[in-house]
């Protein structure tokens, strides 16, 4: 079956369970959707986290905001992917040398469930980089808060036939970028392209 089709929550629930730890051929990270970016697994022996670990991660990675779904995120997966825009950002899967594609795409309108670690990281202004970056010093401590998911970014892997999904997340508020995709190819297979629309 051809990465293009409507999915269930069955299979996509199994899809996230085979990608949880695996690698792929092109390398990189192994799959993680669940082990980060869930609080509440559904099933026997999944991989989960915990608003401890949220917190935890938004410290040692001095994020503003690390998020996970709150027991949604196979009915959120599914539902990004069946979306006219989830359907053709599978389309990007099916070209030469496709390392991988990310996506982030609009869920609002289903109101998925989903928790933030929320903290205030210390920021500063670089001249050099002419920007506000994240400066050294304490930071506020992670505050945990429920929210409604805005939109589901996912890096998608096309792995011998089989869609690999290394890591699904959601966020409360979309991306600068809005609804889009990044398509990324093998080392020798072309430049990224960015921000393409879907």
């Amino acid at each position: 079956m051809g990465y293009v089709h409507s999915y269930t929550e069955t299979e996509v629930s199994k899809i996230l369970k085979d990608s949880e730890g695996s690698a792929t051929a092109t390398g990189g990270a192994t799959g993680h959707a669940e082990g980060l970016h869930e609080l509440q697994s559904v099933g026997r022996g999944r991989a989960n986290t915990s608003e401890a670990d949220l917190r935890d991660r938004a410290v040692e990675e001095r994020k503003d905001t690390v998020g996970a779904f709150d027991g949604s995120q196979v009915a959120a997966i599914t539902w990004a992917l069946n979306t006219r825009a989830g359907q053709n950002t599978l389309m990007y899967l099916n070209g030469p040398k496709v390392a991988y594609v990310f996506a982030e795409i609009d869920v609002s309108s289903q109101l998925f469930k989903m928790k933030s670690a929320v903290a205030n990281v210390p920021k500063a202004f670089d001249p050099v980089k002419n920007k506000t970056v994240k400066a050294s010093g304490p930071m506020q401590a992670p505050v945990i808060q429920a929210q409604t998911t805005a939109v589901v970014c996912m890096k998608l892997v096309p792995m011998r036939g089989q869609l690999h999904i290394r890591t699904a997340f959601p966020m409360a508020t979309p991306s600068t970028k809005g609804e889009h995709a990044e398509c990324y190819y093998v080392a020798d297979g072309g430049m990224p392209q960015q921000d393409i629309p879907i």
